[in-house]
């Protein structure tokens, strides 16, 4: 992360700590401080961690074009082998990140019973 990666998450987090300090204390409670702490840090880190993944978006189906026409330039009809298998990982790939997204859930819950102790 960068300089100003880390500037933006400090002050993300300052702004929710001054969002939190004008909240009632009865609303605080029904949240935790744990569950509270967890969502401040992970969710700071989502932002800062989105800025340099904005870009993928645009260049990425860009830089799979060109990489199939430089395999059918070099490899002819034999490259559309390589562009089939990886269509046919594309679901599994979505299996294994919805499975991630699953026990991410859990740790996050795990996370939250130890910052409340």
């Amino acid at each position: 992360m960068s300089t100003f990666g880390y500037k933006i998450r400090v002050a993300i987090c300052g702004m929710v700590y001054r969002c939190i300090l004008s909240v009632q204390l009865a609303s605080l409670n029904e949240l935790g401080t744990g569950s509270l702490s967890n969502y401040l840090t992970s969710d700071a880190d989502r932002i800062v961690n989105l800025a340099p993944s904005v870009h993928e978006t645009w260049a990425m189906p860009l830089q799979l074009i060109l990489a199939i026409m430089l395999l059918f330039q070099q490899l002819g009809v034999s490259s559309l082998v390589g562009v089939g298998f990886l269509l046919v990982l594309l679901p599994l790939n979505r299996l294994f990140a919805s499975q991630i997204g699953k026990y991410s859930k859990r740790l996050m819950h795990f996370k939250d019973a130890r910052i409340k102790v």
